[in-house]
């Protein structure tokens, strides 16, 4: 027996990538989607409710199995945080299924580094003057 109408998202274990992802920078990581229903739905992947291939500052990202998985091939970086949601459409509407992408890693920002600088040479040139 055919299923017919709104698409449903598949649960099953392998099927999906579970929430959260805790990530860290440069890993490789496909995002996992699945879902049934007659006619077969076409998939589309959004990140904080944009659409991925409309986001300008997104890497490099690939679909591939028939658009249904997110790959970052490049590896993931603090950027690629959000939330990110697969939704399955056919003609009597969609399902979908949100995933939390959490990346950490090691970053430097440095606020104050012109007066950080500036105070460490003062101390240099103070030393040297001793």
């Amino acid at each position: 027996m055919t299923y017919t109408g709104k698409p449903y998202i598949l649960y099953e274990d392998g099927k999906h990538t579970t929430t959260p992802q805790v990530l860290s920078v440069n890993d490789k990581k496909t995002l996992y989607c699945r879902a049934q229903g007659w006619p077969k739905p076409r998939f589309r992947w959004l990140k904080d409710g944009k659409q991925v291939n409309q986001i300008k500052y997104i890497r490099t990202f690939l679909k591939y199995k028939d658009g249904k998985d997110l790959y970052f091939p490049a590896g993931v970086a603090k950027t690629d945080s959000g939330t990110y949601t697969c939704e399955a459409i056919n003609k009597f509407g969609k399902d979908q299924y949100k995933i939390l992408v959490l990346v950490k890693g090691l970053y430097l920002v440095c606020t104050n580094c012109c007066l950080f600088t500036s105070f460490f040479l003062y101390i240099c040139v103070f030393l040297k003057k001793i």
